[in-house]
């Protein structure tokens, strides 16, 4: 099986110039963790929540927060990303994708079309997924 048949299509993206804030924000409401960071339509970087989350003051949102932790939220996204990239092409097979995350501790894997073109997201939850449909096929 390829990844092309089990990955997202669907992408949330943001700019290079959203802030942390922003992107804290589009996760949180989306109930993602990754968000890929596009320069037009280039894909030029990945923000995790963990990117996010180490960035950000753990003070935002409670009654202790000051000015300075509230202008955490205010870093530009392209200042925190992951800039070198892993990337699959559509056509990788899962088994391989599952080792490109595995091999290189990776939340995600963004998958990239011959023409450099976004094609889509897979993320390890998405494999957990994946192997749990598998699974269930099995015991039927």
């Amino acid at each position: 099986m390829n990844i092309s048949e089990i990955m997202h299509t669907v992408l949330t993206t943001v700019s290079m110039d959203h802030t942390l804030g922003q992107a804290r924000e589009i996760m949180i409401i989306k109930k993602i963790r990754h968000l890929l960071v596009m320069d037009g339509s280039d894909l030029v970087g990945v923000i995790s929540d963990r990117d996010v989350r180490s960035h950000v003051s753990h003070r935002i949102d409670t009654q202790t927060e000051s000015k300075s932790d509230h202008e955490t939220l205010e870093v530009k996204v392209h200042q925190t990303m992951t800039r070198e990239l892993i990337t699959a092409s559509p056509d990788t097979s899962v088994a391989e994708a599952a080792k490109l995350i595995v091999d290189n501790k990776i939340g995600c894997l963004p998958i990239i079309n011959k023409d450099g073109s976004t094609a889509g997201i897979i993320t390890d939850f998405d494999f957990l997924m994946y192997i749990a449909r598998e699974a269930k096929k099995e015991n039927e």
